[in-house]
């Protein structure tokens, strides 16, 4: 039996992570460009024939904004909360 390819990154964005969306309206050869850098990492995701979005191309485009979209709600929940658990309302007596 022979297996698939496989492949897994993992990247643990930092402060210093850059994402970009570069487009370009009259060279639609060129783009969608999604860039993400994080460390020595440059990830560019583009559709596969650029300037001939499909069905496909938008279909996945979509998939991804959904799952981004899921993310950014999540980050946002675990910030409110680590947000309540350093919540500083009790007053500092230190300096009496």
């Amino acid at each position: 039996m022979t297996r698939s390819s496989f492949m897994s990154l993992s990247v643990l964005l930092g402060a210093d992570a850059y994402i970009a969306c570069s487009t370009y309206p009259d060279r639609p050869e060129s783009g969608p460009i999604l860039s993400i850098s994080a460390g020595d990492l440059s990830l560019m995701i583009s559709p596969a024939t650029r300037g001939l979005a499909t069905d496909d191309d938008l279909a996945t485009a979509h998939r991804l904004a959904e799952a981004i979209t899921a993310y950014v709600a999540e980050i946002e929940r675990q910030h409110s909360e680590n947000a309540c658990r350093c919540d500083t309302s009790i007053p500092d007596t230190s300096a009496a």
